[in-house]
């Protein structure tokens, strides 16, 4: 990307720490939202034309879905203690 901006010639430091610094100030506008996410394995194309709201409402919704699978297996753990297993 810097290559094509300056047609050959050698981009300066300066310019290559602008290009950094943009860049990383435009992917930290959704870090931020990862309160108590754990991380796990995902496809990256699956999310990768989501906006923010909607990487926060898919979040919302796992956290749910993860929320109730936990709820069963303590449900399944408390059924299998009283089974004596």
């Amino acid at each position: 990307m810097i290559v094509c901006i300056f047609h050959g010639r050698t981009p300066s430091r300066a310019a290559v720490a602008a290009a950094l610094l943009a860049a990383g100030a435009g992917l930290a506008g959704c870090a931020s939202m990862g309160d108590g996410m754990s991380t796990a394995f995902a496809d990256p194309a699956k999310y990768q034309l989501y906006d923010c709201k909607q990487l926060e409402t898919e979040r919302k919704s796992l956290d749910t879905r993860a929320a109730e699978l936990e709820g069963l297996i303590e449900k399944a753990q408390a059924a299998s203690q009283v089974r004596g297993g």
